[in-house]
Formats: C-alpha cells, structure tokens, sequence
C-alpha cells in the first residue's frame, strides 16, 4: 500500500469497504470481475437503463447472478450520492484497477483526480469549436471524457446520448479501463444504441503505434484532453525485482537476480523506446518518456485551430530533456498556457512537493501566439481555481531563456524582480570559466566502495552536503534508504562517510582531482525545500558521489573564484531565481542558465565575501554554541546584503524575495501570536535598513522583531534539522 493518502481515497472510503464487503467471498482472480459488475449495475440505476441489456450489447457474462447485483447496487447508489461529485466521475475513480506501487510506476498510471478532470475538461471545453470529435488517447476508466460530457450536457440524459454518440472517443491498452469508461459514461443516459455507437469508434490498443486515426476523424479532433502516462521508458533493477514480487527498499544490496530475464526485459523495453523515438523524434531526449511521446501525438490528432487540454509534468516547462518538444509547442500554437498544480492538495499517491500542468494549446493555426500564459492552481472546496497569471512576451522569454524554459512566476512584481536581476546578473562564461564534474557513480562504481576501511578515501554524499558546510551529516547504520544518519550541530561539522575507496582503486581521471579544493553541491533539491542551493568547499583528499557534483574554475589556485562563487550561489537572491526554474534536480544546465551576481575577484566587495566564506567554514568546526553560532550569522547577512545590493534590489524587492522561503527557521521559537519563526528574515531585513537607510518606522519594525525573537532564543541561519548546543529556547 501506497504512504501516501490522497483526497479520493479518503472520500470514497466507505464506498470501497462496502465494495470491497460485497466481493470478499468471491475467489480472489473474480474479485475485480464482481466489483465491474456491481458499479455497472450502479451505473444502470443512475442512467435508467436495463443491465441485462447493457451486458447483452457489450458481450458480457455475469458471474453473480442479477437479484445480487441489485440488492448491493441499491446500497452503493445511497452511498454515492452523499459524495459531492458528478457520479459519473465517482464511478469512473471506483473503476480503476487496483496497482501495487512498482506497478504505477512502471505503467506511469496515476488515475486522475474528479478536481483535475473537471478542470482540465473545462479549460479545453473553453477553445473546442464543437464541431470535431473528442479524444481521450490514453483514457484509462474514462473520468476525462465523462467531465467534459458532464459539463456540456448535465444531468440531460437525452442531450447527453447525442453528445457522446456525436463526439466522445476513447483509446486505452486496457480492456477493463475501457470498460470502466462505458460504465461510468453510462451513468449519463439511458440510450443503449447511443453508448454502442460510441463505442465503435473506441480504441483498445497502444494509441502510440495506432495508424488510423484519420478514419474516426478525417478532419482531425476538436478537442484532445489527456493526462498520459508519466513514465520513463527503461528498466532498472529495483523495479525489476518489484515487479517479480522481490520488493524491497531503493538502494538496497541486489543479489541472486536472474539475469537472463533481467536482461530480456530490458532489451524489450530498449526496443519499445527506440521505435517511439524514430516515431516521434520531437520527444527523443536520449531518454524516452511516455508523456513526451504523448504530447507529440497530440500535437498529431487534432485538426486546424484544435486544441488540447492535457496534464503532465512540471519538466515540460524548463526541463533541458524537453526542449525540443517545448520549441515546437510553442512555435506552433496560436494559443499557449500553463497552470502549475502541487500535490499539497493530495490529488495523486505521491510526494506532496511534485509539480504538474495543466498546458492548453490551439495548434494548426498560421498565426503564431506572441503570448505565453502561465497561472498557478489551488483546489478549494473541492475545485481548482487559477490566479490571474503572468503573460510572457515570446521574444523577450527568449532573450532571458534561449531554452524557452519557463520562470515559475505567480504575479507582476515577481516578473519585476525576475527581469531586474537578468539585466543586473552576469552570465557565466567569460570569467567564471567553470567546469562541472560527477566524480564517483554510486551506482555504477559500487563495487569499489568499503564500508569500513578507515584507510580509505571518504565519498561524500549528498546528505552529508549543506551551506557552507561538509559534514552536516555523519553516517551510522543501514543501507539504501533505510541508512541511518545523524545531524551534526552547527560548528562542529566532520566527515564521517557512509563509503570510502582505498586510494589504488580510485579511478585514474580522479587521481588529481582529489588533490584539490574545489565546490560541490547538493543537486537533490526542490522549489518548496528550506533552501534549494546548498553548496560548500569541499577539501582535497575527499571524493564525491555523483548527487555531489563539484565545480572548479580555470586559473583559481588560490580558490578566490570557488570561494567568492560560494557566496553569491549560497545567497537568498541566487536561490530565489533558481527556485523559479527548478524542479527536482539541480543540474549544470539549470546552474548555467541563471546569472550571478556580478561581482569581481579583486573588488573590494567580492574580497569581504572571500574573506567571509574562508571565517563560515573555518567556525563550522570551532565548536557547537551560542556564541559561534551569532557569529557565522552576522556574516552570513554581510554576504546576502553584499548580494543583493550587487543584483541592485530595492528593499521591497527583498522583502518579496522572502515570501518563498516559508519553511525558514522551523526549529527556532516564533514570536507571540505567531505561528513560525521569521528570525532570519527580520535579521536580514533589519540590517538592510540600516544599509538603505529607510524610514525609522520601518527600522523600528524589523529592530523589534529581531529583538523580540532574540530574546526567545532564536537563531538567524539554523537549518530545521540542526540544532546549536546551549540554545536556550
């Protein structure tokens, strides 16, 4: 079972138990069989049709007989109609087949949510010139199709067999889906000889590989609307083992594999993504995912001026693997938007921190848009509502983003602040010169690793890898992840690895690497982490694992460049626009597509934050307290004041800046009637004052927060998990 709960599972859980109840003494192979059965007699109830005859039109043969369909149906129609949804989309959700977590993954089927369906279905029903078909190519239980039936037609049974006779196609590899489609479209209307009319033009087979499009809609489709599998095209070994009933944690030590059925898997899958490849070379990245090969199809099915409403990840807007399907959206679409969903409104079985759009885009039309909109969504009372948005001009996106990828900016001051900082940033090449390497694959070079051969090289991992800091974490127990690892107190950082590798097995490309001093980053992070840039110094006689990437720049003996770099990427300013285009990894490509501050080696400005780097990482280990602590604090804000006067930041520019960092100093006591600490903030913001010389009204503002917080115990710059020994709190 999945950890993760979402909306629908809590909303229909009396449903299910009582479903799961009537199916409980029927043999486990038939169980899903019965559950079909029973919502199909549901659906005939709702739609006042006969099932008998439903069954008789669609070839299926009952295994219970008909008196017991109806007595548990009547109990699950009273059941339903106490959800506050179109029933239509509460059995399409009830008709999903159920998966383990290995299965969705490798299938990328994540059923979608009654409030995403209904928004997507209304956002593509807004440009559909009701005069083609509708396509759902990849429909799963229909709850896309059943929306936007649901939104054109009602509760008019009539009006609704006209519809889908007239206008509905479903596509899907799944029999079942197909008819977990039916029976919740059913639940529309009464017309039997509508619902198999419809039918014939329903597709069960991959849509991908699917030839004949063109006879159910010779002038293409209207409208697409879609939420397509969201899955890379690959096998590796942690799925493999799950998928043959070998689960275990990620990461965890693999032996007694059969490798020749591993492999043959493998190669199945290789072969699967080379052919979409050559099908549709605009989603080639090198790495097939399925919704790529998805969207290109849709870009395929609808005709002139059609539209598509479809949800996919939030990679498509600014990941480097997506660019050149983005390039073609967007040069080719005579209207574009984006809205940006999280998880945090439980819609799907994961991680609440995932970002996904929503894109609708009119192609086929010979006038380009010039305009790009891009909205965020939130649900409320059970629906999704947008805000207003930003609207990029095209040209000047390309001018700032030559990849086309899109800023995630929610309002006009945050494009302000956005466009203000590229025209006062620097690009990296010219001075900056850097190299970025991976120095140690964890996975590929695993066999070199020891666990407990102190003589050995460290291997630095990520967890390991703060701001300013090279050791935050110290390795204890365990493997994968379940391996075990405590938080070290701010000042007294040390490197106590998970793995070394003796010094005659380190691969000869790293030999002088090793020797150096260079920077290294954290690239696990996300837009909504405390901090999404964590980078430090990372010391000769160390390696790093591969979620380490380290940095070096030409010419940089004295490591000025390194240290200054530091700096700035560890600044509030740098993390903030790197926010607004990151998703799950930090990676050069992002790195480089986001200007520092300009700020020079041998200026006065960039030796005090050289000179402040140097003073941060040596008090990381001059003991855990108080004191030392206020001190890497005061200079820690001598640097982000350093860096945001140098992007040329007004003071309100910084306070809106500050608005992202919501998840700040968790670990320290808020003020009265307060409910979070706001300590580095107002400790930043005070001292900007003072620098700005603001009105003494504002000073006094930010001056008695600070003090008030202070005397609490609060410390500015302490991470949720760390702590500083002798904090009085």
């Amino acid at each position: 079972m999945s950890k993760y709960i979402t909306l629908e599972d809590k909303l229909y859980k009396s449903i299910n138990n009582h479903l799961d109840g009537l199916i409980s003494s029927i043999t486990e192979d038939y169980r899903f069989e019965a559950r079909l059965l029973y919502l199909e007699c549901v659906s005939s109830i709702v739609g006042g049709y006969d099932v008998k005859k439903f069954h008789n039109i669609f070839e299926i043969d009952s295994i219970l007989s008909y008196e017991t369909l109806l007595d548990g149906a009547c109990e699950l129609v009273k059941l339903i109609k106490n959800i506050p949804v179109p029933t239509a989309l509460v059995l399409s959700s009830l008709a999903t087949q159920p998966l383990q977590a290995h299965e969705r993954k490798s299938s990328g089927a994540y059923y979608t949510d009654h409030r995403l369906a209904l928004h997507i279905a209304e956002e593509g029903n807004k440009r559909w010139d009701k005069l083609r078909p509708i396509i759902d190519p990849a429909c799963g239980t229909g709850i896309l199709l059943a929306a936007i039936t649901y939104i054109n037609c009602g509760d008019d049974k009539n009006k609704s067999a006209e519809f889908m006779e007239n206008y509905i196609v479903a596509a899907d590899m799944s029999l079942n889906a197909l008819r977990g489609a039916m029976l919740s479209l059913a639940s529309l209307t009464d017309d039997l000889n509508a619902l198999f009319a419809m039918r014939q033009n329903w597709v069960c087979g991959d849509s991908l590989f699917y030839d004949e499009w063109n006879e159910i809609a010779t002038d293409g489709f209207g409208l697409v609307i879609a939420n397509p599998p969201w899955e890379k095209v690959k096998t590796i070994k942690h799925e493999y083992l799950n998928s043959i009933g070998n689960l275990g944690h990620y990461g965890r030590e693999i032996s007694n594999i059969d490798d020749e059925s591993y492999q043959n898997m493998r190669l199945k899958t290789k072969s699967y993504a080379e052919k979409l490849a050559i099908l549709y070379p605009e989603a080639d990245s090198g790495e097939m995912d399925l919704y790529m090969a998805f969207t290109a199809l849709i870009l395929r099915l609808f005709g002139s001026n059609g539209t598509a409403s479809i949800l996919i990840p939030g990679g498509v807007i600014r990941s480097e693997g997506t660019l050149k399907l983005r390039r073609k959206i967007l040069e080719s679409s005579g209207f574009i938007s984006f809205t940006v969903f999280d998880n945090k409104a439980k819609y799907f079985a994961i991680d609440s921190r995932v970002k996904f759009v929503n894109m609708v885009f009119q192609g086929g039309a010979e006038n380009k848009t010039d305009e790009i909109v891009l909205k965020h969504a939130k649900s409320l009372d059970g629906r999704v509502f947008t805000d207003l948005g930003v609207i990029f001009d095209y040209e000047v996106l390309k001018q700032y983003r030559p990849d086309l990828s899109l800023p995630e900016l929610r309002n006009q001051e945050e494009y302000n602040v956005f466009k203000k900082m590229y025209e006062n940033g620097e690009e990296w090449q010219g001075k900056w010169n850097a190299k970025f390497y991976r120095e140690v694959d964890m996975t590929r070079d695993k066999g070199v690793f020891k666990r407990f051969d102190k003589s050995g090289i460290p291997l630095v991992e990520g967890r390991m890898v703060h701001q300013f800091r090279l050791g935050a974490k110290a390795y204890r127990s365990g493997t994968g992840r379940k391996a075990v690892w405590e938080t070290i107190q701010i000042g007294e950082s040390s490197i106590q690895p998970q793995f070394r590798i003796l010094p005659d097995e380190l691969p000869s490309k790293l030999e002088e690497r090793v020797r150096v001093a260079r920077a290294g980053f954290c690239d696990i992070a996300g837009q909504t982490n405390e901090r999404a840039m964590m980078a430090t110094l990372i010391p000769s006689g160390v390696v790093c694992g591969n979620k380490v990437p380290t940095v070096s720049f030409f010419g940089d003996d004295a490591n000025e460049k390194t240290l200054l770099w530091l700096g700035i990427v560890n600044s509030f300013a740098f993390d903030w626009l790197l926010r607004r285009v990151l998703t799950t990894t930090v990676n050069y490509f992002l790195l480089r597509s986001i200007p520092l501050a300009p700020i020079e080696v041998s200026s006065e400005v960039g030796q005090k934050i050289i000179n402040s780097v140097r003073k941060l990482i040596d008090l990381d280990h001059n003991g855990a307290g108080y004191d030392n602590a206020m001190k890497m604090a005061e200079i820690r804000t001598s640097i982000e004041l350093l860096c945001f006067s140098a992007y040329q930041l007004s003071f309100d520019d910084v306070e809106l800046i500050f608005h992202d960092f919501p998840l700040l100093d968790r670990s320290q006591p808020c003020l009265k009637d307060e409910t979070r600490s706001t300590v580095t903030r107002d400790f930043i913001l005070f001292r900007l004052c003072e620098t700005y010389g603001l009105s003494e009204d504002v000073r006094n503002k930010y001056k008695s927060r600070l003090e008030n917080a202070l005397a609490r115990g609060a410390i500015p710059f302490i991470p949720s998990q760390a702590s500083v020994r002798g904090q009085s709190v």
